[in-house]
């Protein structure tokens, strides 16, 4: 996925200006050059973790199974929107999620993150020395 170009600053200060109501999320959008549902999520994200939701890791994110299946149900109890579940775990977008449920509903295995592999998460085989 591309890196955006917009600083966390500069989404929380959209994100702020939305949530102060000083315009709707259509002329925020149209002021900026963005999404109306950007400045929405921008904001969404913003009351859910502060300006931490915009910062910028290395690398992807890394996501277990368990919390993937975690989410999936969620959604399919049809207890959070997408845009909810993406907002309150700070899951990096809306397709991540999608993609996930997708995966589950085909019962495919929603495995670890992979690096090089090998699984990121340590053995839990017992080394006897």
């Amino acid at each position: 996925m591309a890196e955006s170009p917009h600083t966390p600053e500069w989404r929380v200060m959209v994100a702020k200006e939305y949530l102060d109501g000083l315009a709707s999320s259509i002329d925020i959008a149209s002021k900026y050059n963005i999404t109306s549902k950007t400045v929405r999520r921008w904001a969404q994200r913003y009351m859910e973790h502060g300006i931490l939701a915009f910062a910028r890791g290395i690398g992807n994110t890394r996501y277990t199974s368990d919390f993937k299946k975690m989410c999936c149900k969620i959604y399919l109890d049809g207890e959070m929107s997408t845009d909810e579940i993406t907002a309150k775990y700070n899951i990096s977008c809306e397709a991540v999620l999608a993609n996930w449920i997708k995966m589950y509903n085909a019962n495919r295995e929603l495995s670890d993150y992979v690096l090089n592999g090998r699984s990121i998460w340590p053995s839990k085989k017992k080394n006897n020395y």
